[in-house]
C-alpha cells in the first residue's frame, strides 16, 4: 500500500474483501488529514486584568469560559505600566499595586488550562494618561522628546488639561525601544497572539492634528522636496495635504511591518492581530491607518475592526475581501455601551457571523458579563 498525497495505490493482484474495506477506511482517514477545515469560531473579551493572585486569575478566567468564550486579549500595558515583571534597565516599570505577581504568566497559565486562547494585548504608541497616578512612571514622561504632538507643540487636545499621550510613531528610537520590548515578551511568555492596538496616531479633530515636532516635518520635506520651502501646518486644504497625511501613514505601516519581521523570527507560531477603525477612509485620513497595506502584504494574522454600534456588517463585507482568506476578520462589538442590552448584542453577534466573520470579541469582558 502506497499513499502519496491523496491518492492510494495498491499493488497486489488479488485482496480479500475484508482487506479492501480495511483499505479503504484508512483512505477515508488519510485523505481527511489533508482536507482544509474552517477555523473555529472565536468567542472572544478584552480584559483589563484587577487580580493579585492566581486563584483570582483562575476563577475569572473560568467564568469566561463556563459562559463560552475560547480567547482573551488581556491589556499588558494601562496605567502607564506593564502586568509583568519588566526587565533590568527597561524604560517600562511594572505596575506597583501587584507586587511582583506577574498577572501576565497567570493568565496564561489560567487560559492554556481550560484550552482557551491568550492573546496579549498591548496600546503601540499609546503610553498613558498624564492624569494616571503612575504617570511618572510613563515611557511618555521619561522621554518627553518621543512624544507625539499637534501643531501647538502639544501632546493633547486644545481643549484638554489631562488626557491620552502618545509617542511618535516617525521616531525611530521609539520603535526600536517597542520592538526590543516586544521581542522580550514573545521570547519569554507562551501566548497565542499578539494583538496591536493604538497602532497608529492620536485621532485627528477639529482642533488638532498630531505628528508637528521638527523632526518629522524636515523628514518629510527631504522625502517631498517640492514642499521644502513649505511652512507645514494643519491645513487640510493645503497642497502638501495628501502627502502628509500618507508620510505619516508610512511610519505606522512600517511598525507593522517590522513587529511582522520580528514575530516570524522569534515566535512564527505566534498570531499577529491588530485593532483597527472600521471605516478605512476614516482610519486613514484621521488615524493614519493604512490597513488596507497591511492586509495586502499577508503581515497580520486576525483583524479586529471595531464595530462598536449597529450597521456595521457592509464594513466587515469589505474586511473580508481585502482580507483574502489570508487575515481572519473577528470585529469587536461594544458591550460597555449602556444603549444595548444583551439581545441587542446577540442581534450584533449573528449579523456578523451571517456576513461570514470567524467569530466576535467583545469591549469588555467585565461588561460582557
Amino acid at each position: 500500500l502506497y499513499f502519496t498525497g491523496k491518492e492510494v495505490q495498491i499493488d497486489s493482484v488479488q485482496l480479500a474483501r475484508g482487506t479492501v474495506i480495511q483499505l479503504a477506511a484508512l483512505y477515508t482517514s488519510i485523505a481527511s488529514l489533508y482536507t482544509e477545515n474552517s477555523v473555529t469560531e472565536y468567542r472572544g473579551a478584552w480584559v483589563r486584568p484587577t487580580q493579585t493572585s492566581y486563584a483570582e486569575v483562575e476563577a475569572y478566567v473560568k467564568k469566561a469560559y463556563d459562559a463560552g468564550l475560547n480567547m482573551l486579549s488581556v491589556e499588558t500595558l494601562y496605567s502607564c505600566t506593564t502586568i509583568y515583571p519588566t526587565p533590568s534597565g527597561s524604560l517600562l516599570e511594572h505596575n506597583p499595586k501587584f507586587g511582583n505577581f506577574d498577572v501576565l504568566d497567570a493568565y496564561i497559565k489560567a487560559c492554556h488550562k481550560y484550552d482557551m486562547e491568550l492573546h496579549v494585548w498591548m496600546p503601540v504608541f499609546y503610553s498613558g494618561s498624564n492624569g494616571d497616578a503612575n504617570w511618572k512612571r510613563s515611557v511618555a514622561y521619561k522621554k518627553s522628546k518621543w512624544r507625539l504632538t499637534s501643531q501647538r507643540n502639544s501632546p493633547l487636545d486644545q481643549n484638554e488639561t489631562y488626557g491620552l499621550v502618545f509617542l511618535n510613531p516617525a521616531n525611530s528610537e521609539v520603535q526600536d525601544f517597542l520592538l526590543e520590548t516586544y521581542e522580550y515578551i514573545l521570547t519569554n511568555y507562551d501566548i497565542d497572539g499578539f494583538q496591536l492596538d493604538y497602532i497608529r496616531y492620536r485621532d485627528r479633530t477639529a482642533n488638532d492634528d498630531y505628528g508637528y515636532d521638527s523632526g518629522t516635518i524636515e523628514a518629510f520635506k527631504e522625502a517631498y522636496p517640492k514642499y521644502a520651502n513649505y511652512s507645514i501646518t494643519y491645513n487640510t486644504d493645503a497642497a502638501y495635504w495628501n502627502d502628509w497625511v500618507r508620510f505619516r501613514a508610512s511610519h505606522v505601516t512600517k511598525m507593522v511591518e517590522r513587529v511582522r519581521a520580528l514575530v516570524d523570527r522569534v515566535a512564527p507560531e505566534v498570531m499577529l492581530t491588530a485593532d483597527v477603525g472600521p471605516s478605512s477612509n476614516e482610519a486613514y485620513s484621521s488615524l493614519y491607518q493604512d490597513y488596507k497595506t497591511w492586509l495586502a502584504n499577508n503581515w497580520l494574522d486576525m483583524i479586529h475592526p471595531m464595530a462598536y454600534g449597529t450597521d456595521y456588517s457592509p464594513f466587515m463585507v469589505d474586511f473580508q475581501k481585502w482580507a483574502n482568506d489570508s487575515c481572519l476578520v473577528v470585529p469587536g462589538l461594544g458591550t460597555y455601551m449602556e444603549e444595548f442590552d444583551a439581545d441587542d448584542m446577540v442581534k450584533q453577534t449573528r449579523d456578523m457571523l451571517n456576513v461570514g466573520c470567524d467569530g466576535v470579541v467583545y469591549f469588555e469582558l467585565s461588561a460582557f458579563f
